[in-house]
């Protein structure tokens, strides 16, 4: 197509602009870059628009109570910002009537910035870190603000006090604030409770009516079956094992686990007392679709990470497609290959299965062959990248204005 030499205009519109690239795509182009990036690209009023979707719509700020204090004064300021976020992680550690004092809030966020966060009316997925807001009596003003919202996804960081004569109470305190905010999330799809502790001996408190929607769950194991029994609907289950955990773990209704299809075990490796108590876990859970092993290793002197273990309870999972397997190795001790032999004789021990995620965060498909017995070959079609969504490190005190 030919211009006219003097016609600068369409000149300008031939010319390759980001801004003339449809959303979707700049929203795959900021993916891959940090937010310090994407700042630089707010040159005009459309970019500046898409900029600020993409960096508003996911925020994590768990561990930077300064940087969380920052956030909250932008939703005053600017609350069609804070319209924007759908997923957040911030730090209330001013909340916590202790800790007051060594925060300066100014006055758009007095008393204690709650009303501010309120602003932010479409979070559907909340973590709020810092804070035992579900069992301190002095943060009943943080549970009822959860209570305002209309949340699919709650993440609830907790512990019981130590003090044994405040334990109990403190137990069936925490777990009458738990049903309370379930409560009031009708809508809840996702619920985590991976550092929240409780009494093992709590009763099985939790009901269908606190839990209408809950498909994925999680948590301690010893939590699990509460909601197991309650969310009729649950599918996705992450559980947590320690110490002895495994060798007790048990369901008072067996059925309760074959409507989980994607099961996800976290596991420090030497707490695996017997790969039979590991196999007795798997077996309740015999309709599972996908399965993500995460095994710690503290030390580099344990033993080798044992593919032929969990392959020979793979038999168990006849409707397994996907196996993902983490390791966590502390130090620079290099991960474990999972060699082809390895894969050959998962795939030949679970015949149904198709893909595999190794602890090199590499993706293998099994592609049918005529080249070697049993008619699968691994392939490797991609790598997983894990992409950090918040930032490192805080902020300094803020000096606000007068």
């Amino acid at each position: 197509m030919s211009v006219p030499a003097g016609d600068s205009w369409a000149q300008d519109r031939l010319q390759p602009r980001l801004d003339n690239l449809p959303l979707e795509l700049l929203e795959q182009i900021m993916f891959f870059l940090p937010p310090s990036s994407v700042l630089h690209l707010m040159v005009n009023r459309t970019l500046r628009s898409a900029c600020e979707q993409h960096l508003y719509r996911t925020v994590w700020l768990r561990y930077l109570p300064h940087r969380s204090l920052h956030l909250l004064k932008t939703f005053v300021l600017r609350p069609d910002l804070a319209s924007l976020v759908r997923d957040l992680r911030i730090n209330l550690e001013w909340c916590y009537p202790p800790a007051l004092s060594r925060y300066m809030l100014p006055d758009l966020l007095q008393p204690n910035g709650l009303e501010a966060l309120l602003l932010a009316k479409n979070i559907r997925s909340l973590d709020i870190d810092a804070l035992q807001w579900l069992s301190d009596p002095a943060l009943s003003h943080v549970r009822a603000t959860v209570s305002m919202m209309d949340l699919t996804s709650l993440s609830i960081s907790d512990r019981y006090y130590n003090r044994s004569d405040d334990a109990i109470r403190v137990n069936e305190e925490s777990m009458s604030n738990l049903r309370a905010i379930l409560q009031a999330q009708p809508r809840l799809e996702s619920l985590s409770l991976a550092s929240f502790s409780l009494l093992p001996n709590v009763p099985n408190s939790i009901q269908a009516s606190d839990v209408p929607n809950l498909v994925r769950f999680q948590g301690a194991a010893w939590l699990a079956e509460t909601f197991l029994n309650a969310a009729a609907q649950m599918e996705h289950l992450d559980l947590s094992f320690g110490g002895a955990d495994m060798a007790s773990f048990n369901l008072q209704d067996p059925w309760s686990g074959h409507k989980i299809q994607h099961l996800r075990i976290s596991i420090t490796w030497h707490d695996i007392s017997s790969w039979d108590y590991f196999g007795s876990v798997l077996a309740k859970f015999p309709n599972i679709q996908s399965l993500c092993i995460v095994s710690f290793q503290m030390h580099s002197n344990f033993p080798p990470f044992g593919y032929d273990n969990i392959a020979s309870h793979m038999p168990l999972l006849s409707s397994l497609r996907k196996l993902e397997i983490k390791l966590d190795t502390a130090g620079p001790s290099p991960l474990p290959d999972c060699g082809i032999d390895a894969m050959l004789k998962l795939k030949h021990c679970c015949p149904y299965l198709e893909a595999l995620v190794d602890p090199e965060d590499r993706e293998w498909l099994y592609i049918p062959s005529t080249e070697i017995e049993g008619g699968f070959l691994p392939k490797l079609v991609s790598r997983y990248v894990e992409k950090p969504l918040g930032h490192s490190i805080d902020l300094p005190p803020p000096k606000w204005d007068a």
